[in-house]
């Protein structure tokens, strides 16, 4: 399993801010059993316990598994993925970039992410909405 979730966590580079927050927003929905496995995929990754993967950690379990990739794939894997700027992957950000979306998301998840940025109301999500939106969010 950490080796999928290492290939989801490096196919998350590029995703929009709109996305990366949506991301974050649906995995606060999400039930343990929902993200269990992903869970037990970040502890093994987290050796120090510490809440977060840095590169030292990340680099070991890349190296672990045997994939090519450089120091400098890592961080921009971890760069990529920290939503909150803190230089690490958290719990939520690892849950968020690594969680298999198509067996996820339902329709009742979306219509709550989609009602989150749709702050008005108006059934569309507009750049005001956004702007709000990402205000109320941090």
């Amino acid at each position: 399993l950490d080796r999928n979730a290492l290939e989801n966590l490096k196919k998350y580079k590029g995703v929009s801010h709109l996305k990366r927050a949506a991301m974050n927003i649906l995995v606060k929905m999400a039930t343990e059993d929902e993200v269990a496995e992903l869970t037990k995929a970040f502890k093994r990754i987290d050796t120090d316990n510490s809440g977060y993967i840095g590169i030292k950690e990340l680099m070991d379990v890349i190296n672990k598994q045997h994939m090519n990739m450089t120091e400098a794939d890592a961080s921009k894997m971890i760069k990529e993925s920290d939503y909150s700027g803190s230089g690490q992957i958290n719990y939520s950000e690892f849950i968020a970039a690594t969680i298999d979306v198509k067996k996820f998301l339902n329709d009742t998840k979306l219509r709550s992410v989609f009602g989150l940025f749709d702050t008005d109301q108006s059934g569309k999500i507009t750049v005001v909405n956004l702007h709000s939106a990402f205000q109320k969010l941090g």
